[in-house]
């Protein structure tokens, strides 16, 4: 075994000179090492020099404090992952960690998981575990590795290996079509449909992480108590998997939907009965979500699976508790 293939050199001094930066690379690249890891300014250089090599190139992402925000996450994996690295190794927003505000953290994770899988790369997590306590490092551990539900994430991740360090596995079948998807569709649908063009569904991830060796019966699928809103769409299939002139943005909460939106406002609710899911369409905006009877339906699928549970986000979404309440009476007593 050759050791240098596990390392990841780093190469991150805030002081390095670009003379420097290509010295440590090909010192690095002598060793054999398996990455250098370099600063987001530095990746071009990386790529350059170890192209022919057996070195890759990964990257930290707002090192060394994880304090940029969501947005700025977002944007520097979108452009680092464009630049041919291996892996992004992001660091955790341990501000928020030790506030307890564990859903910035969440979204700031999944923000640049997002973007990352997109490309094939590969995210890593940095705890600064010297900040934390012990129950904070095990529940950044916890909002660290609940999945993502598309089939670009077991491709990516040894799911065998991290399925056996777990209690469980949540997949976040929600979002399946996300914040970058300009085509009007569902985001959280239960089977797969036709003329969905990316064929995403709460079936398809659970048969996809059960193949890469999860046990169902430690799989916990998603329920969205938010919708996705695309505007712009042409008035053709009830706006269904039409191209939109916006991306899916955040669209109300389900609470929201139910006293302005559903069969209100100029807005119809259909129901796309081979993907159990419901949508909203005024001629123009398309808008998809979760429903007490599509989440009926999910409970019911996940019985019969042997799959674990189902959990939600996010619980202020629907402070009327419809959607809580059916799931809640779908698990006890269906």
């Amino acid at each position: 075994m050759k050791i240098a293939r596990y390392f990841d050199a780093a190469i991150l001094k805030p002081d390095m000179t670009p003379e420097q930066v290509a010295d440590a690379i090909k010192e690095a690249i002598s060793f054999d090492s398996y990455t250098v890891c370099v600063r987001g300014c530095d990746i071009d250089l990386a790529v350059k020099m170890t192209e022919g090599t057996n070195t890759k190139v990964s990257c930290v992402l707002d090192f060394p404090y994880g304090y940029g925000g969501l947005e700025a996450k977002r944007a520097d994996a979108r452009a680092y992952a464009a630049k041919g690295v291996e892996d992004i190794d992001m660091v955790m927003n341990y501000g928020a960690a030790r506030g307890g505000a564990w859903d910035v953290v969440e979204a700031e994770i999944k923000a640049v998981v997002e973007e990352a899988h997109a490309k094939g790369v590969n995210v890593k997590v940095i705890f600064e575990t010297s900040q934390l306590t012990v129950e904070q490092i095990k529940k950044a551990t916890e909002v660290s590795i609940a999945a993502g539900a598309g089939h670009y994430f077991v491709e990516n991740t040894q799911m065998e290996r991290v399925a056996k360090a777990c209690s469980y596995v949540q997949l976040m079948t929600y979002d399946l079509r996300s914040g970058f998807e300009r085509e009007a569709g569902h985001h959280t649908n239960l089977f797969p449909t036709p003329g969905d063009r990316l064929n995403g569904s709460v079936q398809a991830s659970v048969e996809d992480f059960a193949a890469a060796g999860v046990p169902k019966d430690k799989i916990v699928i998603g329920a969205a108590f938010y919708s996705r809103r695309w505007d712009g769409v042409p008035d053709v299939n009830h706006g269904l998997f039409q191209t939109a002139a916006t991306t899916g943005q955040y669209g109300p909460g389900y609470t929201d939907l139910y006293d302005e939106y559903i069969n209100k406002n100029g807005f119809v609710r259909y129901w796309d009965d081979a993907a159990k899911a419901p949508y909203l369409f005024n001629g123009s905006t398309f808008i998809s979500y979760d429903d007490p009877e599509s989440i009926r339906l999910k409970c019911a699928y996940l019985k019969k699976e042997g799959l674990l549970g189902i959990m939600y986000w996010e619980h202020s979404c629907d402070p009327s508790r419809r959607l809580l309440t059916a799931m809640a009476d779908a698990m006890l007593h269906a």
